[in-house]
């Protein structure tokens, strides 16, 4: 399936215009990869024979700089992206276990991260900058703190729910943030 949906989005002609504005020389490879991840949000394998075929760079080049940078994924992404804390907070209040509780519910196998049908995909992030929230997801624009393996389906819900209201002039209810007891945290 992610062959069939890699070839049929891409148009070489866009990749081309994306070249002459950025230029063809080795040094232009970074800021073609951003462009090209902006515009597919991942790095399709025909866009990158594209660039090859029409600059300076190597096969190798892009293979390195796309493996070695965060930034760039070189799978096609979920049409909503999980970005799930992974730092240091997030990971002592169980993220590893929140992130087991995501897989599950979305059906991930086989250490994957984007579920069967191709609407979500989780992503591990070093820190979404709501520590005394932790653990914490993103679930595109929107961050639920204090998540816990129970209310993983209760986030997607609101989630779907969000998505479905979009666009109209429904007041959504605010986030209710559960106080779990009083807590310290010297850091």
């Amino acid at each position: 399936m992610l062959e069939t949906l890699e070839n049929t989005e891409i148009d070489l002609a866009e990749i081309s215009d994306i070249v002459e504005k950025i230029g063809s020389g080795p040094e232009a490879v970074i800021p073609i990869l951003q462009a090209i991840q902006t515009k597919y949000r991942y790095l399709p394998t025909a866009a990158m024979e594209r660039v090859c075929e029409l600059t300076e760079i190597t096969p190798a080049s892009i293979e390195g700089v796309s493996t070695f940078y965060t930034q760039f994924r070189r799978d096609p992404v979920g049409e909503h992206v999980i970005s799930l804390c992974d730092g240091t907070a997030c990971h002592v209040k169980g993220s590893l276990d929140i992130h087991d509780a995501l897989t599950d519910e979305l059906g991930i196998e086989g250490g994957g991260d984007t579920d069967p049908d191709g609407q979500y995909t989780i992503q591990k992030v070093a820190c979404l900058g709501c520590c005394s929230l932790a653990p914490a997801i993103k679930l595109d624009q929107v961050t639920y703190p204090n998540v816990t393996v129970d209310g993983v389906t209760t986030v997607f819900h609101d989630f779907e729910k969000r998505e479905s209201e979009k666009g109209h002039e429904v007041a959504l209810p605010e986030r209710i943030v559960v106080d779990h007891g009083s807590e310290i945290r010297v850091g």
